[in-house]
């Protein structure tokens, strides 16, 4: 498999989110006032509910960028076409992840290797969600530092976000969700089109 490097991932994911920019800014920006809305108004309940459709719906937005389909707001929540498979993905992790995180080496490389469960369900509806982690688990085996060093390689960007008190935010993380989307296409074999 060729070898892919950040910058290369980041160029790529950047070019496909360039004229989605504004449209991505207001879905990143709805996603995470819904989320924080409803997490603080039922401790946290409701938001488990919709987090595993929402996060599904960025997933299926990441496809449509890389196949430069419409994207909009209303794709946001397309996730909740897939309810039942997206809240109990979303479930799983959480408990899995809560477990992990009670021994300390685990907690930090666990979510790397559940990271691909998203785009493995939205490709395959048909597998539950349990089979769907142990996928991810499986295709991130050698590939976890891999995507770690992928995301350190935005600490720039990051800085910025923090500087800019989570505004710059809704700009920067479609783009790292983009090129996280692009690194689940090249370790599955899928094509890849990455600027030179």
């Amino acid at each position: 498999m060729e070898n892919i490097s950040a910058r290369e991932y980041r160029l790529a994911a950047s070019e496909q989110c360039k004229e989605y920019s504004s449209t991505l800014a207001v879905i990143y920006l709805v996603h995470a006032l819904i989320v924080s809305a409803l997490s603080a108004a039922s401790f946290g309940l409701l938001g488990l509910l919709v987090v595993g459709p929402l996060l599904m719906g960025l997933a299926m937005i990441s496809e449509d960028v890389d196949k430069k389909n419409t994207v909009s707001l209303e794709s946001l929540f397309k996730g909740f076409k897939m309810f039942e498979h997206a809240f109990v993905l979303a479930l799983l992790e959480t408990v899995y992840l809560f477990l992990w995180s009670l021994l300390i080496i685990p907690a930090f490389i666990k979510p790397y290797s559940y990271a691909m469960s998203f785009f493995i369900q939205k490709d395959n509806p048909d597998m539950t969600a349990n089979e769907c982690i142990t996928e991810s688990r499986r295709i991130m085996d050698g590939n976890k530092w891999k995507l770690f060093c992928l995301e350190f390689s935005y600490i720039g960007w990051v800085i910025l976000c923090i500087l800019t008190l989570g505004i710059l935010s809704f700009w920067v993380s479609p783009k790292m969700n983009q090129a996280k989307y692009l690194f689940y296409l090249h370790i599955t074999g899928k094509d890849m089109v990455v600027e030179e």
